[in-house]
């Protein structure tokens, strides 16, 4: 099959859709608020925090369908590109509605588009998905992620990661033990977030990362916990380099008219991450 054969077929993907239900059971909230260290408080009839959606509807795919990487094997749901590394480059999520703890919920993901570029480090695709969740009969979550595959070889040039400093004002950091109750929690089998052989021989990278989903939740909760009393409507975010194991990093904000701008620091190398978090 030629490149341009392949491409036209990843090109056919685009409308495919899947649709799951979930009773976001309140275990799996209290899952991940131990996951976070926090003491758990939430409880069937609560709203759930923003972008806790995440650990919920988890995808049935068996371990035989899994790819090298740990991830679904590319060709089962998403195009069948033949770029194998995965980035997460970032998303918009509108919260329209609260989700509800404890209460069924459905959500149905489609393939928008899926477009090939050429960028510094070789061919790239990148791939917009949509995720929809509804709840009583109304959408509580109109998502999009749009996630980069590139070619195998060696990863861009990344510092090495340092320990975080515990006693550094502000600065914090992400264990191995926290990323592994992340992974199990989200039943998602990405190998560069636990396994350091893979990130370093197979990705290139200095050490394990820490998942992008975690990372942005961290920015939404220190969001919002700025004005409890407001609801996250709206939040924009990209990713702009990874964040090793134990790298330390802090979490700058900044007030605006409408909600917070928002972004993880690391202090050698700068912004990892960036987002736009608007009130409802």
């Amino acid at each position: 099959m030629t490149l341009e054969d392949l491409q036209a077929q990843c090109l056919e993907a685009i409308g495919r859709s899947r649709t799951m239900s979930d009773s976001l059971q309140p275990e799996r909230a209290t899952l991940m608020e131990l996951c976070l260290d926090r003491e758990p408080a939430l409880a069937d009839g609560d709203d759930l925090p923003a972008l806790w959606h995440w650990i919920y509807f988890i995808e049935p795919v068996p371990t035989s369908d899994l790819g090298a990487d740990g991830h679904e094997r590319l060709g089962r749901f998403l195009p069948p590109i033949r770029y194998p590394r995965r980035m997460w480059a970032g998303g918009d999520v509108v919260f329209r509605v609260p989700l509800i703890i404890g209460r069924d919920a459905e959500k149905t993901t489609s393939i928008d588009n899926v477009e090939f570029k050429q960028g510094r480090s070789g061919p790239l695709c990148f791939v917009t998905v949509r995720h929809r969740v509804r709840q009583h009969g109304r959408e509580a979550i109109d998502e999009t992620q749009t996630i980069v595959y590139r070619d195998s070889g060696q990863a861009e040039q990344t510092a090495p990661a340092t320990r975080a400093d515990t006693s550094a004002d502000g600065l914090m950091s992400v264990g191995r033990l926290q990323m592994f109750r992340y992974s199990a929690l989200t039943f998602k089998a990405h190998r560069i977030h636990y396994d350091e052989k893979f990130a370093l021989q197979e990705e290139g990278y200095p050490g394990l990362i820490v998942h992008g989903p975690l990372l942005v939740s961290a920015l939404v909760a220190h969001g919002a916990a700025l004005d409890p009393q407001r609801r996250v409507g709206r939040l924009r975010y990209r990713a702009l380099q990874p964040v090793f194991e134990n790298e330390g990093f802090r979490v700058d904000s900044e007030r605006t008219t409408t909600g917070v701008e928002l972004s993880i620091v690391k202090p050698n190398t700068g912004a990892a991450m960036q987002a736009t978090l608007d009130w409802a």
